[in-house]
């Protein structure tokens, strides 16, 4: 393994423990007791948050993944740091956490709405805090596509490039949470709204700015979803929620929260 080709953690140690038996067992405290594996998930909607505070409703979504049935998992979020017009890959060879490093499957690039930039993914959480959770829970390897996207631009050739990558053993994952640091209340109602214009696969709204005269979601992974809707159409996934909390949950602050939700599609 080439050492220097080996994406380090950015958020072990801040969003999750970067200690391997702290981590495990958290994730493990997570766990449903009792789940029943579905191999028709597709898709799966993860907030990415600290795990103390979105790592419970991420794990009820993992946990139905059946552990033994993806090869590739291709993973698609925000970027907090840059502007991204597009997609941006990653070059590295694998990316490691405290569970061990995972190859990264490189998916041929068409520019110009896709290119490759590891600056962009070196300090970026939100694609890397999906890793812990789906290497606990898959009992066999798999390679990850990791892209990062987040200006709305070049809608159809993203889908399209997914869906030529898409088969019966890829999973796809979009990284996103919901409204931020609103009172308690508000905030529900917010995501209540998102939640049911996601599973309504209502692309016209998701699409909508937030300066519109209309209601807008308000999610920082609203441009992925986007590309989760138009794929969710596409191929007939059925949406399911399969969880829904807010941050007041874990800190008791019912003053200013974030939303987070999972949720799978099924084919």
């Amino acid at each position: 393994m080439n050492q220097t080709n080996i994406r380090p953690p950015a958020a072990a140690g801040r969003f999750y423990p970067a200690d391997e038996e702290e981590l495990r067992n958290l994730i493990s405290s997570f766990w449903p007791s009792t789940t029943k594996h579905n191999p028709r998930i597709k898709a799966i909607l993860s907030p990415h948050a600290g795990y103390i505070y979105s790592g419970p409703t991420a794990a009820k979504a993992y946990a139905l993944l059946e552990p033994s049935y993806y090869s590739n998992i291709i993973l698609l979020g925000p970027s907090h740091f840059f502007g991204v017009t597009g997609l941006a890959g990653d070059d590295h060879d694998f990316w490691h956490t405290p569970f061990g490093s995972v190859r990264l499957k490189k998916l041929p690039l068409k520019p110009p709405f896709s290119f490759t930039e590891r600056e962009f993914h070196l300090p970026e959480h939100s694609l890397e805090v999906q890793l812990p959770f789906l290497q606990y829970s898959l009992k066999q390897e798999f390679t990850i596509s990791p892209f990062l996207t987040s200006i709305p631009k070049y809608l159809e050739e993203i889908t399209n490039f997914i869906n030529q990558n898409l088969d019966e053993k890829t999973l796809l994952i979009i990284s996103s949470d919901l409204s931020h640091y609103y009172p308690q209340e508000l905030a529900v109602s917010k995501d209540r709204f998102t939640i049911e214009t996601v599973l309504n696969l209502d692309l016209e709204i998701v699409l909508r700015s937030r300066d519109s005269e209309y209601p807008a979601i308000e999610a920082c992974g609203r441009w992925a979803i986007a590309i989760l809707i138009k794929l969710a159409r596409e191929n007939s996934w059925q949406p399911q929620l399969v969880d829904y909390t807010t941050s007041a949950q874990a800190s008791g602050d019912y003053n200013s929260v974030v939303g987070y939700a999972s949720m799978i599609f099924i084919d």
